[in-house]
């Protein structure tokens, strides 16, 4: 079992951002892959951050996506991203060295994850200072929780 796992049950983000990790972890997020691959009939496949074309997986959409590697360019880790969940975030855990690497990544998971979803269900276009406000305020949520 990959150390991330015992680093994201001793997180201080409220339970329901872990819980949202570890799927993410399993890769069991309801990315655009999965679904294909269940055979949801959906209009579009593709990711909605990017004009790439490329499929929604969840290595597309949290970590390679142009968008999410602006996010993760705010906090300068986006040179670390490697090609694989547990790859990235040991080399992301190797960079920081600091005792909440754990909240910081979730964080930064859930804001993209919140405007993917804010941009296919409420129709609001994608911005990075929204995606960093969002990161901003879960933060500060775990500030207190903390």
């Amino acid at each position: 079992v990959h150390p991330a796992y015992k680093w994201l049950w001793k997180s201080y983000c409220q339970p329901r951002r872990n819980f949202f990790f570890w799927p993410l972890l399993k890769d069991r997020v309801s990315t655009r892959a999965p679904l294909r691959r269940k055979n949801m009939e959906l209009e579009c496949y593709s990711c909605v951050h990017c004009l790439l074309d490329t499929d929604e997986t969840l290595l597309h959409l949290f970590f390679h996506c142009p968008f999410a590697l602006a996010c993760w360019n705010t906090l300068g880790m986006a040179n670390l991203v490697q090609l694989d969940v547990f790859q990235t975030l040991t080399a992301f855990r190797d960079h920081l060295q600091k005792p909440f690497l754990m909240e910081i990544i979730i964080s930064m998971c859930w804001a993209i994850w919140s405007s993917r979803n804010d941009s296919i269900f409420r129709n609001i276009q994608h911005f990075l200072a929204l995606c960093k406000f969002t990161f901003r305020k879960e933060l500060a949520l775990v500030k207190l929780r903390a």
